[in-house]
């Protein structure tokens, strides 16, 4: 898996980061990546643990990385 988050491929910012959110509606925390500049975002994954800091093992972590960094041709 690859650690580096893509750009984003709407507008080319390098400004992303993944955010970690608690939604009432599911009860639980998810994960997801963010662009800063144009507002795309990946899909939100369940994030698995009660940290309080993001452990990026975390399979939800994993996840939304993985879901940013997925394109088209890969």
């Amino acid at each position: 898996m690859d650690d580096e988050l893509k750009p984003c491929p709407f507008c080319g910012s390098n400004d992303i980061y993944i955010y970690r959110k608690y939604t009432s509606r599911t009860r639980c925390y998810i994960t997801y990546a963010h662009c800063e500049l144009c507002g795309a975002s990946s899909k939100a994954h369940k994030y698995e643990s009660d940290d309080k800091e993001i452990n990026w093992d975390d399979v939800g972590c994993r996840k939304a990385i993985d879901s940013w960094n997925r394109r088209a041709k890969d």
